[in-house]
């Protein structure tokens, strides 16, 4: 039944190829998605993201 159990974080690393987008225009853009997710509102729980662009 789940009673007990909660999840209280999640880290979230995310590596990426995007062409044509800076190392900025990227964070700013991860950033954004991690604050308006949903489902991490939901939870209610500390998110972390570590977001890294490849060359």
């Amino acid at each position: 039944d789940g009673a007990g159990f909660s999840i209280t974080r999640s880290d979230l690393v995310l590596t990426a190829r995007v062409p044509g987008i800076d190392e900025a225009k990227f964070q700013e853009i991860a950033r954004g998605a991690k604050e308006a997710c949903p489902l991490s509102k939901l939870l209610n729980a500390e998110i972390t993201l570590e977001a890294t662009l490849q060359g």
